[in-house]
Parts: structure tokens; C-alpha cells; sequence
């Protein structure tokens, strides 16, 4: 019976195809992680690339109002082809166009774009303190810097100021002398 099948009957997905991280334990993928190995979530490589399970995620700023997403899911080759279904349909159904979880993520930046538009949004900043000053910027022993902290807007606000920084900038060396430096290993966000 297939993945979606079990859902739709009320029946819970095995806990290995929601969490599909095995590829944590590989012995190089381990050594670079280091003690970063146990943290979950979204990784972010800097600026737009994003990790959650067995996808990946490009987010491409299209201009002031608008972002592409492109998501590629990865199954190993060594599944037989239920399971690669499987995965391929979680994938479809987590994130991606059809995504209950990116839709709720885009929804929510969305409508907080659109706030801002409104007549009374334009009297207020928006809050965008989620976990703010909560986070410790830290540094494994393979020299990655990451944010010790579960939820949080980091990677996201990141992003675009760096956009901000590129598409303010006049040229190459102008962006180099007066870019947006990242936090201090040490410092808190």
C-alpha cells in the first residue's frame, strides 16, 4: 500500500521516511558536522540555499515583492521503487508547489508583505524579533559557523539583507568595502 494511501486511511507514516536522515551517519558527512551532527531543522548555506531532509531548496529574490523557489527532492538509488514513491510523494506534500508546509511558510511572509502595504502597516515596523538575541553564533571544529538555536528567522532575514547590500551596491568593490558582515563567532543574534 502506498505512502499517501496510509495517510489518507489515518494511519502514520513510518517515522524513517518523514526523518530521512541517514545521510548524517556517513562517516565524512558526520566528521564535518562535528557537534552540529544532532541539531534539526532547515540548514541554511549562505545565501539562499536551504537542506530539510532529503530536499533542497533555492530561493532566488526576483525583485522587491518576489521570490523563486526552486525544490529538487533526492531519493537513493539503492530504494526499491515503492519507497522511492514514497519519498517522492512526501516531498511533494511537505514542501514544493503542492507543500502543506511551504504553503503555510509562504502564506505567512506573504500576508506579512501585504500588512506592511496597508494604511496602518505604514505607521508600524514590522516585528521581525522572532528569537532574536536568543541565538549564540558558534563554530565547529571543521571552521562552520552556525546559530544555537531551534526556531528562528535568521537564515531568512540573512538573505535578503544581503540582497538589499547587492542590489544597493554600484559596483563589485563597492559591495566588497560595505557589505553586511556576518556575527562574530561568540556573539548573540
Amino acid at each position: 500500500m502506498d505512502y499517501l494511501k496510509k495517510i489518507r486511511k489515518g494511519e502514520k507514516p513510518p517515522v524513517e521516511l518523514m526523518l530521512q536522515e541517514d545521510w548524517r551517519l556517513q562517516p565524512e558527512v558526520a566528521e564535518q558536522l562535528g557537534e552540529m551532527i544532532d541539531q534539526k531543522g532547515n540548514f541554511n548555506l549562505f545565501p539562499n540555499f536551504w537542506i530539510t531532509f532529503s530536499q533542497v531548496c533555492l530561493r532566488l529574490p526576483k525583485g522587491v515583492n518576489k521570490t523563486e523557489l526552486r525544490w529538487f527532492a533526492f531519493v537513493p538509488e539503492e530504494y526499491d521503487d515503492e519507497r522511492r514513491q514514497e519519498i517522492v510523494d512526501r516531498a511533494n506534500h511537505y514542501f514544493g508547489p503542492a507543500g502543506m508546509l511551504e504553503q503555510d511558510d509562504g502564506e505567512n511572509w506573504e500576508q506579512s508583505t501585504r500588512a506592511m502595504k496597508g494604511v496602518v502597516g505604514q505607521r508600524y515596523p514590522l516585528n521581525y524579533q522572532m528569537n532574536l538575541v536568543l541565538a549564540d553564533v558558534k563554530k565547529t571544529k571543521a571552521g562552520h559557523t552556525y546559530t544555537d538555536t531551534n526556531v528562528n528567522e535568521h537564515a531568512q532575514l540573512w538573505t535578503w539583507r544581503c540582497w538589499a547590500d547587492w542590489m544597493n551596491a554600484n559596483s563589485w568593490l563597492e559591495l566588497k568595502a560595505h557589505h553586511t558582515m556576518p556575527p562574530a563567532v561568540g556573539k548573540t543574534l
